[in-house]
């Protein structure tokens, strides 16, 4: 994700998986996928891509300051298989 060193990430996942597990206060080694679920929070991953999906829908928008403007070009390729996706 972004520019951040993997071995940092990767023990961020375990922290806040391990965080989520003692909110729930569930055993050390219980799936976290359903208490992000049921508790309504996203991961660091999920958190990544919904804060890059707001600022490029603000991008393409024109409501982010004029230092952003030109900063990216439009591919049509991509946004088709974005919308395909969807």
């Amino acid at each position: 994700m972004g520019n951040a060193n993997q071995s940092i990430l990767k023990h961020t996942v375990v922290l806040q998986k391990r965080a989520i597990r003692t909110i729930c206060k569930v055993q050390y080694n219980s799936h976290t996928e359903p208490l992000f679920k049921n508790l309504t929070i996203l991961k660091i991953k999920d958190q990544f891509e919904y804060e890059i999906t707001l600022f490029m829908n603000k991008y393409k928008q024109n409501k982010l300051p004029s230092s952003f403007d030109k900063n990216f070009s439009y591919n049509p390729e991509i946004q088709n298989r974005l919308t395909i996706r969807l």
